[in-house]
């Protein structure tokens, strides 16, 4: 009974992929006024996904892509991250926003955060792309050769600004989403969502200062 509530809530031609960029608070509205729940663990598994095949394509880690058992754990790792990533942090944001008198549930955040990773999903399938491309073309014409081209270190160095373009992009998402699950301001979504960071930083300089 599970999976086929697992199944009927997953429909990936429903995914609003384009609509979350352009409009999230309407968007996100909609979502969560039909079925919060819709595509929550697809959008987490293939976040969990597109990250962890992009880092592996991005690194010496390269070589687990001749490994099949190497690659199918990594994957599955991935997957597992993207669904834990996304729903720990949703829960943590809707204790934070009670907090400060938002309205929103589990459900409710697990839905923002999870659509609210839309773009960076889109943008490391992208970036997938373009490595395995520049891979094909140093197959063909000699990695080195690849390697020094202009135009690949151009587009390179393009991408590194591109991804940080789309991280504070994917960051107003989220707290325009969150906003919207928590009904209350921006304001109130912008600190509700930085406060675990902060407050992990801060431990993380307070393990450290004692340990020195």
């Amino acid at each position: 009974m599970k999976l086929l509530g697992f199944l009927k809530d997953t429909k990936i031609r429903d995914i609003p992929w384009i609509p979350m960029i352009l409009e999230p608070r309407e968007t996100i509205r909609e979502v969560l006024r039909t079925n919060p729940r819709k595509n929550v663990i697809l959008l987490g598994i293939l976040y969990g996904l597109s990250y962890g095949v992009a880092k592996i394509l991005s690194s010496e880690n390269i070589v687990l892509l001749f490994n099949p058992v190497a690659l199918l754990l990594v994957l599955l790792i991935a997957s597992i991250f993207g669904l834990v990533y996304i729903h720990f942090l949703g829960g943590l944001n809707s204790i934070i926003g009670h907090w400060l008198g938002g309205k929103g549930g589990w459900k409710e955040l697990t839905a923002a955060w999870a659509y609210s990773s839309i773009i960076t999903l889109l943008f490391n399938s992208l970036l997938i792309m373009f490595i395995a491309v520049s891979m094909l073309a140093g197959a063909i014409f000699g990695f080195k050769e690849v390697a020094e081209n202009q135009v690949i270190i151009l587009i390179s160095n393009i991408t590194s600004v591109f991804a940080l373009l789309i991280s504070i992009i994917n960051f107003i998402i989220l707290v325009v989403a969150v906003s919207e699950a928590h009904k209350f301001s921006k304001w109130r979504a912008l600190v509700s969502v930085a406060l675990p960071g902060l407050i992990l930083a801060a431990v993380l300089i307070a393990i450290i200062f004692i340990s020195s």
